[in-house]
């Protein structure tokens, strides 16, 4: 609540981690926020508040060479480091506001690199080559539901439902 935002009521969720069997309940604040979205218009959307979403995260720099011209081209969702650097996580929005923030524009950037086109602004996913290393770095997908879903293998593989330009010079020629 350290943004000022207006406390509606408390909740109780049951959070699923890595390598537990069980799930942790967790009293939170649940709270609205007007996400602003790169039409300037706001998304109202409704959060829990919960004191840690994980510890902290390293960002590093893109080593591919089209980084440069491209995305200061495009309006990110979020920002390039242009280091490594230590970073919080500071909000994780949900799968129930991902079809509503994400579109169907689907750009590969290299093979397992994309561009995902979103309300917020372009999203880079998948397999990130860090600045002096040969190790690809993964980006993490975390899954938030206060339901159960018994059948978890609905997530798991390719989204073949986006279209795929094969490469940026085919992004550039729409």
């Amino acid at each position: 609540l350290n943004l000022g935002l207006k406390l509606l009521k408390t909740e109780v969720i049951s959070v699923s981690t890595f390598a537990n069997n069980k799930a942790k309940d967790i009293e939170t604040y649940v709270v609205d926020l007007n996400l602003q979205l790169k039409d300037g218009s706001t998304k109202r959307i409704t959060l829990n508040v919960v004191p840690l979403i994980t510890g902290t995260i390293t960002r590093t720099p893109l080593s591919v060479t089209f980084s440069e011209t491209l995305f200061q081209t495009l309006i990110l969702a979020d920002t390039l480091p242009l280091k490594t650097e230590i970073s919080s996580l500071h909000m994780l929005i949900g799968s129930d506001y991902y079809p509503e923030l994400v579109t169907s524009e689907k750009v590969q950037l290299t093979d397992g690199l994309f561009l995902l086109g979103s309300r917020l602004g372009w999203l880079l996913t998948g397999r990130t080559p860090a600045e002096n290393s040969k190790m690809p770095l993964s980006m993490s997908v975390n899954h938030y539901s206060n339901q159960s879903l018994p059948v978890l293998n609905l997530f798991v593989g390719i989204d073949n439902s986006l279209p795929i330009a094969n490469n940026a010079e085919d992004f550039w020629s729409l």
